[in-house]
């Protein structure tokens, strides 16, 4: 019962304190550890340490960059990482834990297309691209998941650096679905409610997805 929780934070100092103060709330029965991966130019790194949390600065920017970092930090061989916006609710982890637990798995994903998308959570144009990414994974990749792009999944540790990753930015979520079902790990999908990002929002569609589409391809050939 121990477990590594790693969020990648740029700015994100009206959403981090909640989200960590929730974490801390909701892992009570877990011997965990929360470690920051902080890119701000905000006083997210100052609020996240003030309540705990091991703040790691990495001046590199991308999403990939912020959870390869947070792996390498981490002490425990279980680890989830979450984003810092509010839109992924630490009431979930028990849940995500108990599952992943019971179902022996190598990686679990909290899935909100199996759970429910909170109004105004994410745009069309996001859900269409979320939707495209995870029908490709599956059709080339025989993933069978249903929401392969899911900030919110925890894994084995030892399973992860089996697959030798190394996207620096957000394809680094297609990476790990697409690598973990060429090394025949277990995936399994808990669904979860998705909420309203507090601040802005920092995914570039066009770009990100381009970035994807690279990965998925090249991971085909």
């Amino acid at each position: 019962m121990t477990l590594s929780i790693v969020i990648p934070v740029k700015n994100e100092e009206k959403s981090i304190g909640n989200v960590i103060k929730s974490i801390i709330k909701n892992t009570k029965d877990i011997k965990s550890e929360i470690i920051v991966v902080n890119s701000s130019s905000d006083r997210s790194g100052h609020i996240a340490k003030k309540l705990g949390a091991i703040v790691l600065n990495e001046h590199r920017q991308g999403y990939g960059v912020a959870i390869r970092k947070g792996i390498e930090k981490s002490k425990y061989n279980n680890i989830l990482f979450i984003d810092g916006d509010g839109s992924y609710s630490p009431k979930e982890i028990p849940k995500i834990f108990n599952e992943f637990l019971e179902q022996n798995a190598d990686i679990t994903l909290a899935s909100r297309f199996k759970g429910g998308l909170e109004r105004g959570s994410m745009p069309l144009i996001n859900f269409a691209g979320n939707k495209l990414l995870t029908f490709l994974i599956n059709l080339f990749f025989k993933a069978d998941v249903s929401d392969s792009q899911s900030g919110l999944r925890l894994f084995k540790k030892k399973s992860i650096k089996r697959l030798k990753l190394n996207s620096n930015g957000m394809e680094f979520a297609s990476e790990m679905v697409i690598k973990a079902k060429k090394k025949k790990l277990k995936i399994a999908e808990v669904p979860i409610v998705y909420k309203k990002r507090i601040g802005k929002r920092k995914l570039k569609v066009l770009r990100d997805g381009l970035r994807h589409l690279i990965l998925i391809f090249h991971e085909l050939f």
